[in-house]
């Protein structure tokens, strides 16, 4: 009897057990864990991280995936563009003003890059250029910046800069990271040639449901990181590293082999130069720690140096903690981050920087053509067939749904899924517009949905909501009606299961 007890007890664990780890396995498929999050079809071995976003343009690939891709392809890495200096800022210029043009620089690593981000537009350079004009100043912002760049790497795409430009002012972005000293380059490549190293897993307690349930696993840190993030405790994981990062050799090399080569070049060419940190974790004393030595680093220098974090962190609170990153898994300034740094840039130019900035005039300057100039994915062949202060039309391809393969593969199709929890294209202006009605033709009824993304003007920025559009059929085209200002984006999805040849057009009324 007690056999079949015990039997019969182990039977139901064994049955209890396996309908728990079925339960989770659903749950781990089904859980969205990333605010963004690009095909769910896409490998994570074949991506990285960047399966979280859109692949960024052959143009602006990070230092070690352009070496990698001019190795594949036999190209001699001497002659590319990243050794002279990756520009981002390929869109269309702002709207033409009479007078000369006041040209700023800014340059830095992927903060500046926008890693992982979905629309450039909101990046902080680009939003200090849109305040700027705004306020009547006639300038142009542009950005040198590439991902895992380090300063003097930096520097020098300046100095070649300055072979062929003159800017009125220049800005880089300082991250914690920026003083390490570089390895040799020979060395370097050969360990991009090697094996790379498992990243380290910083819950080793989680490692089996890492294992088994990825969702779950990164949901878990996720709640982890957000619940604690903020705590002193915590600042323990790295503060060993930020604050002995500018003490001894490291010092030494940054000050001799930057702040000294900056400041040179600041009073050899006249043109004003500033360093300001670009701080994206709040409530910390971390940042104090790692930030403290500047001040002293560029007292007597002809550098201007400004620490944004005591700013940065009275401009925090809970209604920004949802766009303070890129998203759950990255943790690159978000939107709301962007909007601050851009703030706090347009503030110190205008109060700093007066006489470079020059006469201000008495209305804003921003251009009010409406101007898709980002899509997501990026290969949906974006055509423009007109544009205007009123009206302007597109022609695009809706993607083949397909997985992704290869970072350097030019079939490369990243989607976007969150929050819709669906496959998605985005349409980004290059800035917000006011906008009355939508036209989409060639995309089928019933089977298609549209959105769109504004600044909410609470917060001063895109906080990544969308707002669904009713949809009517008129004729040939879907319409659908806005009464809505300062529309960031356009989100257009169709059905999985309805094919989609040929292209699609975009008519917009302003």
């Amino acid at each position: 009897m007690k056999n079949r007890s015990r039997f019969i007890g182990l039977r139901n664990f064994i049955i209890i057990t396996a309908v728990f780890l079925a339960l989770l396995f659903a749950v781990d498929k089904l859980i969205p864990v990333f605010s963004f999050r690009a095909d769910p079809e896409a490998s994570s071995d074949s991506a990285g991280f960047l399966r979280l976003e859109k692949t960024p343009p052959e143009s602006i690939l990070t230092v070690a995936e352009a070496r990698k891709m001019c190795r594949a392809y036999n190209v001699d890495i001497s002659g590319y563009s990243i050794n002279k200096y990756p520009l981002v800022n390929d869109m269309p210029s702002t709207e033409a003003v009479d007078g000369d043009t006041v040209n700023i620089v800014v340059i830095g690593d992927s903060f500046v890059w926008g890693d992982n981000s979905v629309n450039r537009n909101e990046l902080f350079w680009r939003q200090a250029e849109h305040m700027l004009r705004a306020k009547g100043y006639n300038c142009s912002v542009t950005a040198i910046a590439m991902a895992a760049a380090d300063a003097y790497e930096e520097l020098q795409w300046y100095e070649n800069y300055l072979e062929e430009n003159r800017p009125d002012l220049v800005v880089f972005g300082y991250i914690s990271n920026d003083p390490v000293i570089p390895q040799d380059q020979n060395a370097a490549a050969e360990e991009e040639d090697g094996d790379e190293e498992e990243t380290p897993d910083l819950f080793p307690v989680l490692s089996p449901v890492r294992v088994l349930f990825p969702n779950i696993y990164q949901s878990l840190v996720s709640y982890i990181v957000s619940k604690t993030m903020y705590m002193e405790k915590y600042d323990d994981l790295l503060k060993d590293y930020d604050e002995e990062i500018l003490k001894g050799e490291v010092r030494a090399y940054y000050q001799t082999h930057f702040v000294d080569k900056l400041d040179a070049i600041t009073k050899e060419t006249g043109i004003p130069s500033v360093v300001m940190t670009l701080p994206n974790l709040p409530g910390s004393p971390l940042y104090k720690a790692c930030y403290k030595p500047l001040k002293d680093i560029y007292a007597d220098t002809s550098v201007a140096f400004y620490d944004l974090y005591p700013a940065f962190d009275r401009f925090y609170s809970a209604k920004h903690k949802k766009n303070l990153f890129v998203n759950a898994g990255n943790d690159h300034p978000g939107s709301a981050a962007h909007y601050f740094y851009a703030s706090f840039l347009t503030d110190l130019l205008e109060s700093d920087f007066g006489a470079v900035l020059g006469e201000k005039q008495n209305r804003s300057l921003c251009s009010n053509v409406i101007c898709v100039n980002e899509c997501t994915p990026c290969g949906i062949n974006l055509q423009t067939a007109a544009q205007s202060e009123k009206y302007a039309q597109y022609t695009f391809t809706y993607p083949e749904r397909k997985s992704h393969t290869h970072l350097l593969s030019s079939t490369d199709q990243y989607w976007l899924t969150e929050p819709l929890g669906k496959r998605y294209i985005k349409l980004s202006f290059e800035n917000p517009v006011d906008l009355t009605g939508l036209e989409l033709t060639g995309a089928p009824a019933g089977k298609t949905e549209l959105y769109y993304s504004k600044i909410n003007e609470a917060l001063g920025y895109d906080d990544n909501t969308l707002y669904p559009v009713v949809l009517t059929e008129t004729g040939a085209a879907l319409s659908g009606v806005l009464h809505d200002e300062k529309i960031t984006s356009v989100c257009i999805h169709i059905a999985e299961d309805v094919s989609v040849p040929g292209e699609l057009g975009l008519k917009i009324n302003g």
